[in-house]
């Protein structure tokens, strides 16, 4: 079917997940939380998943944007993707193969998918990407809905939403304020140092105590309690 960019560039404007692969991230932070060289091309391959989803998940026309929010399917390079959507313990215990399988890639289930019975199971075709070198022909799979559910858990919308360093939850927070709930956010008074403190030893969560503050909560209470949730993921968007 013939591609209606208008339509994805809505979704890019509205969710921001196409920021992915411009996110800088520090060598040492990007290190250090699981990530590598080829990081910004992972990114720039799940912006194209992710615009592939929406644009299957509009054509069904079902609830929509409910749909784009609590999804439990995702499509999926394994070649690239499987760091983000494989579960922790496969990953420490990869799973015992035959000798003689040692060159056989592993299936879905091995890498802690919830792959989608065979008859369900499609491929989908994703257009050429400047930048990236994954494969055009992905796979749509469904995942445990306790490990990613939709598309604000799903690591391009993540990274889209976090720094350099860091995940960044009052950001985070503050777009599901305006964007999903249609509330406002004040601008910060230009009496007040929005900053938090360079603790490398504290977490995001002990850094943010400077925001309960009064003269900051009154603001800060309509965005942390909701970015903070996605603290359960690093800032690149990995299952801590």
């Amino acid at each position: 079917s013939i591609r209606k960019p208008r339509i994805l560039q809505f979704f890019h404007e509205y969710f921001d997940y196409d920021l992915a692969g411009g996110v800088c991230k520090d060598a040492k932070a990007l290190s250090k939380a699981g990530g590598g060289r080829s990081f910004p091309n992972v990114m720039f391959g799940m912006t194209a998943s992710v615009d592939r989803l929406i644009e299957l998940i509009v054509k069904e026309d079902k609830q929509v944007l409910k749909e784009l929010l609590t999804t439990d399917r995702v499509i999926l390079d394994p070649g690239n993707d499987h760091l983000y959507f494989s579960t922790r313990e496969n990953l420490k215990k990869p799973p015992p193969r035959d000798k003689k399988d040692k060159k056989k890639k592993p299936t879905p289930e091995e890498l802690g998918y919830v792959a989608l019975p065979e008859s369900e199971r499609i491929n989908v075709r994703i257009p050429a990407v400047k930048y990236t070198n994954g494969r055009n022909v992905r796979t749509l799979v469904k995942l445990p809905k306790e490990e990613r559910m939709g598309i604000l858990t799903h690591p391009s919308w993540l990274v889209s939403h976090s720094d350099a360093m860091d995940n960044h939850a009052i950001l985070r927070g503050k777009w599901i304020r305006e964007r999903l709930l249609g509330g406002a956010v004040p601008e910060v008074p230009i009496t007040v140092d929005a900053q938090l403190p360079d603790e490398p030893k504290n977490t995001l969560r002990e850094r943010m105590r400077v925001t309960r503050v009064a003269e900051c909560w009154r603001c800060h209470r309509k965005m942390d309690p909701l970015g903070l949730p996605f603290e359960m993921y690093n800032h690149l968007g990995l299952r801590r």
